[in-house]
């Protein structure tokens, strides 16, 4: 495979064997079909949030909107390519069809055949916070189809795959694939996995998540993405599935970039209560992050930061970013790809 494509940048030299390098990226997004269309779209300052009733209709369960960043295509899927039958394949969340085909092209992204690497210990940390999929599925009588969980998604790329490493499903909803990455990175340090696949899975296909970010002003009641303007007045919701493989450079065979460092902290015990993001924190997670990392201030370029549009946490982030940056000789540039195609949550981490 030849290292370089027309949509990545590759990364040549420079790396310590033990570096864990993301080596293959691959990813489905608003109205953008891989990561090379994402690209092109960002350079061209589109607004990747569309209003459009194909996940639900204005009005439903007191959603006065139907925008929302929208994956294309969820009704597509090659099961025999994966091994799975017709039948298991109409039993499958959209989520999980579609994570498999992300997968498989980010590990041919990273120049590996997903058969090359069967039976190998290979681990799957999979991010994943909602089961829209299967609340549609519960009958009359209570029953569901228990395919449907999200958990299954993991499983099911296991078997698909036949990796014989961890197959994790985590659930720290907007950190979600933060968390998976920090576990990932872990596990690959640890000897525990020779390589790591880790993905993100948000699918919005039940408006009752969106009418309850609405209902506790979590969500935008317009329709509208802001980030960082006094007029945010919420997040809007986007879909995306996302992967990325990580091994130690000794074993790649092209590298995007080092993980440096991954920290993930709580705040504990805080009046504000557990969904707050406080000030000492998020500057402690910056401040630790820098520390470990080996960084300097003024080597930072840019910051993409959280920045999901909503009044709680917007003006926390940036005020943590100005304190711990401010002695810097040049300004930071700070920026969030959610205003372009909305909170993607619990893949918000890697896509």
């Amino acid at each position: 495979m030849d290292p370089s494509s027309d949509h990545h940048e590759y990364c040549t030299g420079g790396f310590d064997p033990e570096d864990i390098v993301i080596s293959g990226i691959a990813g489905r997004f608003p109205e953008c079909d891989n990561v090379g269309e994402l690209k092109e779209a960002l350079y061209s300052k589109k607004d990747l949030v569309v209003f459009s009733p194909k996940r639900f209709e204005k009005g439903t369960v007191n959603v006065p909107y139907d925008s929302c960043g929208l994956i294309n295509n969820l009704e597509k899927f090659d099961a025999g390519f994966f091994g799975l039958s017709s039948l298991m394949a109409n039993n499958t969340d959209p989520a999980g069809r579609i994570h498999m085909e992300v997968m498989y092209e980010a590990i041919a992204d990273a120049g590996f055949d997903a058969h090359e690497l069967t039976g190998q210990n290979i681990g799957i940390f999979n991010a994943a916070s909602n089961d829209d999929a299967f609340h549609f599925s519960v009958e009359d009588d209570g029953s569901a189809n228990s395919n449907l969980y999200r958990f299954v998604n993991v499983a099911r790329a296991c078997y698909s795959f036949d990796f014989k490493g961890p197959s994790i499903s985590i659930d720290t909803a907007c950190s979600s694939s933060a968390a998976a990455l920090w576990s990932a990175v872990n596990n690959i340090k640890a000897g525990n996995v020779e390589a790591a696949v880790v993905s993100g899975c948000q699918l919005n296909l039940h408006p009752g998540m969106t009418s309850g970010y609405i209902k506790y002003g979590i969500a935008t009641p317009t329709g509208n993405s802001r980030p960082f303007d006094a007029s945010s007045d919420g997040m809007i919701r986007a879909e995306a599935v996302a992967a990325v493989f990580l091994q130690k450079a000794k074993s790649a065979r092209r590298a995007y970039a080092t993980v440096s460092c991954v920290r993930f902290y709580s705040a504990g015990l805080i009046p504000e209560g557990p969904t707050v993001p406080p000030l000492a924190t998020v500057k402690k997670l910056v401040i630790d992050t820098l520390k470990k990392a080996k960084t300097n201030l003024n080597e930072i370029e840019y910051v993409e930061t959280h920045g999901t549009g909503t009044q709680t946490g917007d003006p926390v982030e940036v005020k943590a970013l100005s304190e711990v940056f401010k002695t810097r000789s040049k300004p930071l540039l700070i920026g969030t790809i959610k205003s372009n195609l909305g909170h993607t949550e619990a893949s918000s981490g890697i896509k």
